[in-house]
């Protein structure tokens, strides 16, 4: 009897193991399709919305062992969501979604520190966090030396991980926070740009890179460089399998120029 009842405690593992990879798989494929257009050219909305809730139920499942990666997976796709595809989505309803991410990989960072997936998601989830609250709040509440810690942690781990995300975030946080004598003293300006050329040294092809690099140099002012640099932007064809990434960035960074009265 008791063998019985071990039998069918380990089948009902292995099924609900099972179904859980299933999940996994269908939120990935859908994920991986969300730079295909319909046949309007606008996105797929229903299918990055299918892969979140797929990837919620797969963190749910108390069976699955590796929450890691899939919390690095949600936070990549609610990232997608609200950042590239839904931008003008309501700022308060983007919070509560970014505050309750924070929240769950907080909880498990307490036991696994050194989880380059979990650091990684949390520094690009209290990033986006910090924009949406503003400059004065974001500081007030300590944004930048949390992103910091975190993406320092990164870059002990694996700088090179997601695209340099490490060294590019260090190079972005120096030139975003700003310095308040007394109170806040790390950010540079020098620092940001010393980060964001190593990180395009090993990820050339990454354009956001580029566009973070030129916003230093613009500030620094290395204006010539700064404007080859946003050029390289606004020149590089847009991938298929990173299109709407792509345009968000090309539109993003007409804006910046248009803001900085620059005309290319």
């Amino acid at each position: 009897m008791k063998k019985a009842i071990i039998s069918f405690a380990l089948f009902l593992f292995f099924i609900s193991l099972i179904f859980s990879t299933t999940i996994i798989e269908q939120a990935d494929e859908l994920f991986n399709s969300r730079n295909t257009p319909l046949e309007n050219g606008k996105p797929n909305i229903e299918n990055i919305n299918k892969a979140i809730e797929l990837y919620k139920q797969a963190l749910n499942n108390k069976e699955n062992t590796d929450k890691d990666v899939i919390i690095y997976k949600l936070t990549k796709a609610i990232d997608f969501k609200y950042f590239i595809l839904e931008n003008n989505y309501p700022k308060n309803e983007k919070k509560k979604i970014y505050s309750n991410l924070i929240k769950i990989i907080k909880n498990e960072l307490k036991t696994r520190p050194d989880s380059k997936y979990l650091n990684y998601s949390i520094s690009l989830a209290y990033g986006r966090y910090a924009t949406l609250i503003g400059v004065f709040t974001a500081a007030r509440k300590g944004m930048a030396g949390k992103i910091k810690k975190h993406t320092l942690k990164l870059y002990e781990l694996d700088k090179h991980f997601e695209h340099c995300f490490a060294p590019m975030m260090m190079g972005r946080i120096h030139f975003k926070t700003p310095k308040i004598p007394l109170i806040l003293n790390w950010p540079s300006n020098n620092k940001s740009k010393k980060y964001l050329e190593e990180a395009l040294k090993n990820c050339n092809d990454y354009y956001y890179i580029h566009f973070f690099l030129a916003d230093t140099l613009y500030k620094l002012g290395y204006k010539d460089r700064a404007i080859k640099y946003y050029k390289k932007v606004l020149d590089f064809k847009v991938r298929e399998d990173n299109r709407f990434e792509d345009l968000s960035l090309k539109k993003e960074c007409k804006e910046r120029l248009k803001e900085l009265k620059i005309n290319i």
